[in-house]
């Protein structure tokens, strides 16, 4: 004899799907351009490029001799970060590749890593990687406001933008 169930979802397997509040988006084909972006070594890319840079500003303004110096390199440092970022991930649309025959001209770099699944360790990364940034250069800034303002601004703007829900969504219709 088989318990009474009143539950029609959780009686019914096959109803589950069907009747999920969460629905995962359907993975987009593979663009081979980015696969890349997957591998762990291409996570350590992103964190010696941000060295390279912030080492480049100390060199520029001469970090050594002042302090005030110091904090200028690791914002310019963000600053340089978040232009980047922006438009090399969420600007430039398509790829460069020829044989993808124009599948991918309508999607941004962000959305073409993984097949445009959320949340995959990559982008997991990526994400981190922003919010890590943040937190060192408020602390090597000793937390000082008016670079907390315009660095969480740009960062925020960044960890919007990265966001499933605004996946494919073109704010105001710019970058259409």
């Amino acid at each position: 004899l088989k318990p009474a169930c009143f539950h029609p979802t959780l009686c019914n397997p096959s109803n589950m799907a069907e009747e999920s509040a969460f629905k995962a988006p359907a993975a987009r084909p593979m663009n081979r351009s980015f696969d890349w972006m997957g591998t762990r070594g291409s996570w350590f890319v992103f964190v010696i490029a941000i060295a390279f840079f912030h080492y480049m500003f100390c060199l520029l303004l001469n970090a050594q001799s002042a302090p005030e110096n110091y904090k200028a390199a690791w914002n310019y440092t963000v600053y340089v970060h978040c232009a980047l970022q922006f438009y090399v991930m969420h600007w430039v649309k398509g790829t460069m590749d020829a044989s993808d025959q124009g599948r991918f001209m309508d999607q941004t770099w962000w959305e073409q890593i993984d097949g445009g699944i959320p949340w995959t360790a990559t982008r997991k990364f990526l994400v981190c990687l922003n919010l890590v940034l943040f937190l060192v250069v408020s602390y090597e800034t000793n937390y000082d406001h008016q670079s907390m303002i315009i660095n969480g601004i740009l960062i925020g703007i960044l960890t919007i933008a990265k966001l499933p829900e605004l996946q494919g969504v073109r704010i105001f219709g710019i970058n259409q």
